[in-house]
């Protein structure tokens, strides 16, 4: 063994360390190709105490791995140079000696493939390929590896798609698939079906390779795979869980020791970071980005990295610094040896949208017409749909209607047809909710040509479709033949008598600003805001068996959403007022001629308590000489899925009761339950088993009423929930164990209307439970009713039901009725039920005796949902 003095061994000796580390197994002519050091220099290292000598092939590697600070920068060209001097002398060496140099020239194979592929520089790994394939393949590792790479080029390079799933459908369903092997199939499938634009696949992709790299402890493929989640979870509008994922990435990549994926995740943490508007962060996470990727010499990634770095500049309002950046970062994607078309596409859109936000609309269409040819290349179909959506607005803003309109029509098309190839629920709002803007453009632009047709056409088109798909993906009826497509106007107007009518309301700049980063937007007053959401407004359009008419609204529906008391807040006089004008007094001359309306709200109009409002003389619009109010997720699914189809051919009446136990325990609930059985004729189901008898029973129902407790869950909308006995009833369970072909179910249950409305306009909650489960019409609670109020709401409305009045008549009445009721009316009528009158709560009225349920808090709550 060779001592090194302590000059050498704080010089030399990192260095080789180095490079020995990476290169695995060397030997010393190999080392004199690659370093700058000596022969004699490099064989006193060899002979060194640091090192270990094969002797069968007199290969030297490290006796333990060192603790290294610094590793070469190049790594690409240390293993391109390995890679070579390997293949030299696999050509020349005898069988013996070339099985073990065959070990060696596959290892480095491998590692050099991962860092081009960490780099993208496709065009080398393709050459890299055509030298490999040279080497006789006896090694099934061999073989494997080169597959794989061959279908990514196949998939990244030369865009054949088919023929790269069908290779890597063999290499993952081959059995002897080594398992290391795995994770990088499985990522490759899902790459593969990212770029198609299947995303749900994708994320399943991703997950299924995690999974397999932990199995084999692979920290590079696990950080992989988080940080393709990361990525789609930030397409799909999930910036939260985007920046976790992407930081669970970054310390899986550090921890591999992979300094091209670090940067790549330091970048998206940044990414993540910006579209939760923490600026002043995501600049440090972009500036730690460019250091490791300018140490790296890799021109490209500063590509993508500097248009993200102009668009945190936009957003700050520096527009020259921003414009810098994104031709910076164009010239970087044009000047790269590697096509880098992802971060050329991204920077030419957002340099258009900096060129809307100045007013240069024609600068700003001919930098759309680059990014759209590029996207259209790729076949990026998701990335078009937005740009064509910008392109639209700025088409429409230069004054070019028809240009505008067709830009909007091919985004909303490639969003439809993108959308119905999704099976997961959650990537379809994802989706929609990246492209909610472009329906709202599409249906001002209508509104604004006065084509009433295409605008409900694209109203109907912008909301509720996924559960619209999840409607159709469970319909064998020949119905469903319609197609993926909502009802446009004649089909609906076909549902309508002459006396009834839809109201569709829509509202333009509301949905999206749920959303943090538009919020934040709006909160800063940033001019970028109105290119990514219109100035809230709302429209609506009455439909009748024979007319349409359009009705813009003076009325801010973001007024809806601020300030606390809930529902009751709309309650208060000058805000039910203000309501009551807006939505109703313009429609009031159609209303006299009208038995029913259906509504349809949108957004925040969810919350609006209908049955609560006011004509223009300050009356209730639920009156006798008016018509009866009922709602609607959608037009299309009222007239498909609720007046579309024929009545029940089930016969029983079922009704479930419970009062819950402790200090909230209701006092009516049970007893309701029973009244109204015997009122039917139908079974009452009541206490602590009423759970497991409506799982049982239900599906041989017509009408089902159900008294109880209910609890809904803002943070986790399906895992809203009836307290029906022992067990709760969930909105979750309903969808996925209960099937139903009810006419009617009741929910005499606090809240049990309430829903979390998604920016697709979406609604996830009970109601949204049973009509999936099967019924025609819900009858249902906006909010916490009165145990008294409730009971007698329910008796009048199933007096009105047995009469033969149809059910939205049935509850208008029963609500008038209940109004109206005096003192005297409550305590006969509970002497009637044998009930004490003692447990009347008088003192919920605070105004008069002589009507003490006259408040809307206790009736106006109530609304039917679906046919009425």
């Amino acid at each position: 063994m060779v001592l090194l003095d302590d000059a050498f061994e704080s010089t030399v000796a990192p260095a080789l360390t180095s490079y020995i580390w990476l290169l695995r197994w060397c030997d010393s002519a190999q080392l004199a190709s690659l370093t700058p050091y000596s022969p004699e220099q490099i064989e006193r290292f060899c002979q060194s105490t640091f090192m270990l000598k094969h002797h069968d092939h007199g290969w030297y590697e490290l006796r333990e791995a060192p603790a290294l600070t610094n590793l070469p920068h190049r790594e690409h060209e240390v293993f391109a140079a390995a890679f070579e001097y390997s293949q030299q002398q696999l050509n020349r060496l005898v069988a013996e000696a070339w099985n073990f140099e065959l070990q060696r020239w596959l290892y480095y194979l491998e590692s050099y493939l991962e860092l081009l592929s960490a780099r993208r520089e496709w065009p080398t790994i393709a050459k890299v390929l055509e030298q490999a394939t040279s080497i006789p393949q006896v090694n099934p590792r061999q073989q494997q590896l080169l597959q794989l790479y061959q279908a990514i080029i196949q998939m990244r390079l030369e865009r054949q798609y088919a023929l790269a799933q069908s290779v890597l459908q063999q290499l993952r369903d081959d059995i002897h698939l080594e398992a290391d092997l795995l994770p990088m199939v499985i990522n490759s499938l899902g790459t593969l079906a990212w770029f198609r634009g299947a995303y749900d696949q994708a994320i399943q992709h991703y997950i299924e390779q995690q999974q397999h790299a932990q199995q084999v402890q692979n920290w590079l493929y696990q950080g992989h795979s988080l940080l393709n989640q990361s990525i789609l979870a930030n397409h799909l509008q999930r910036p939260e869980q985007a920046l976790e994922l992407s930081l669970q990435a970054l310390e899986a990549l550090q921890r591999a020791g992979n300094r091209y994926r670090e940067a790549h995740a330091l970048y998206e943490v940044g990414s993540n970071l910006l579209y939760l508007c923490r600026w002043d962060e995501a600049d440090s996470y972009f500036s730690r980005s460019a250091a490791l990727y300018e140490s790296l010499d890799t021109v490209g990634d500063l590509a993508n990295l500097y248009w993200h770095i102009g668009f945190l500049k936009h957003l700050a309002g520096d527009l020259a610094a921003s414009e810098q950046a994104y031709q910076i970062s164009i010239e970087a994607a044009r000047a790269s040896v590697v096509p880098n078309d992802d971060s050329l596409r991204d920077s030419l859109a957002f340099l258009g949208l900096l060129y809307c936000s100045m007013h240069d609309y024609q600068a700003a269409l001919a930098i759309y017409a680059q990014a759209e040819a590029l996207a259209r290349q790729q076949n990026n179909r998701h990335e078009l749909a937005l740009i064509l959506n910008h392109r639209g607005d700025a088409e429409r803003r230069s004054g070019a209607i028809d240009a505008a309109f067709a830009a909007f029509a091919e985004s909303i098309a490639i969003i439809e047809d993108l959308r119905t190839s999704f099976r997961d629920e959650d990537t379809k709002l994802g989706l929609i909710s990246t492209a909610q803007q472009v329906y709202e453009h599409m249906v001002v632009l209508c509104i604004e040509r006065g084509d009433a047709a295409q605008a409900v056409d694209y109203i109907e088109r912008a909301r509720s479709r996924a559960f619209l798909d999840a409607l159709q993906a469970g319909d064998a009826s020949p119905a469903a033949e319609l197609s993926q497509q909502c009802a446009n106007l004649a089909e609906i107007q076909a549902k309508l008598d002459q006396r009834t009518a839809i109201v569709e309301y829509f509202t333009v700049g509301v949905l999206g600003r749920s959303l943090r980063f538009l919020a934040a937007l709006a909160e800063r007053k940033s001019p970028i805001l109105h290119h990514f959401s219109l100035e809230p407004a709302l429209y609506s359009v009455a439909i009748t068996a024979t007319n349409a008419t359009i009705q813009q609204h003076s009325f801010n529906p973001l007024n809806l959403t601020r300030g606390h008391g809930g529902h009751h807040r709309l309650l208060q006089p000058r805000i039910l007022k203000a309501i009551s004008q807006a939505l109703i007094e313009p429609y009031e001359r159609l209303l006299s001629t009208l038995d029913l309306v259906y509504v349809v709200p949108h957004g925040p109009l969810h919350d609006v308590p209908f049955m609560a409002l006011q004509t223009s003389d300050s009356n209730w619009l639920v009156r006798a000489e008016n018509p009866a109010i009922a709602l609607a997720p959608s037009a299309t699914i009222l007239v498909r899925y609720a007046l579309g189809r024929p009545a029940s051919s089930q016969q029983q009446q079922y009704c479930f009761g419970y009062n819950s136990v402790g200090d909230d325990a209701l006092i009516y609930a049970e007893h309701e339950a029973q009244e109204i059985a015997k009122l039917v004729g139908g079974q009452a189901w009541t206490g602590a088993l009423a759970t497991d008898q409506f799982l049982r029973y239900a599906h041989d129902a017509r009408i089902i009423h159900i008294a109880s407790h209910c609890v809904y869950d803002a943070q986790q909308p399906l895992n809203s929930h009836l307290i029906l006995g022992n067990e709760s009833l969930s909105a979750q369970t309903i969808m996925d164990h209960v099937q139903i072909d009810t006419d009617l179910v009741v929910l005499s249950a606090c809240v049990s209307g309430r829903s979390f409305v998604a920016v697709s306009d979406d609604q996830y909650g009970l109601q949204r439970a049973f009509l999936y489960a099967g019924t025609r019409s819900l009858l249902c609670s906006l909010w916490n009713a009165s145990d008294v109020a409730a009971l007698f709401v329910m008796d009048r409305f199933y007096h009105e039901l047995q009469a033969g009045v149809r059910i939205a008549v049935a509850l208008k009445h029963a609500v008038i009725a209940v109004r109206d009721l005096t003192r005297a009316d409550i305590i006969k009528q509970f002497q009637i039920w044998q009930l004490p009158t003692s447990a009347i709560p008088f003192e919920l009225d605070g105004q008069s005796n002589d009507s003490p349920l006259a408040d809307p808090r206790f009736w106006a709550g109530f609304m039917v949902i679906g046919k009425a």
